[in-house]
């Protein structure tokens, strides 16, 4: 995670900080990070109260992380 850090900060310095590119597409920039983070959240709720291992958590968690490395 720490090495992608030279991709993803500019890459949100460049979005979040140009108002125009922002404005353009103000709803794909405010619900694309929601929408993983709601998937991850159900999913660890629904872990959690079923008493599943927690460890299967990580393993979604790799997922997204493949997910979101691949579009990006």
């Amino acid at each position: 995670m720490v090495m992608t850090v030279a991709h993803h900060l500019p890459t949100f310095i460049r979005i979040y900080g140009d108002v125009d590119l922002f404005q353009r597409f103000n709803g794909l920039f405010l619900l694309g990070p929601l929408v993983p983070l709601t998937f991850a959240a159900g999913a660890l709720a629904y872990i959690n109260l079923h008493n599943y291992p927690v460890e299967n958590f990580l393993y979604l968690f790799i997922l997204l992380a493949v997910w979101i490395r691949t579009t990006s």
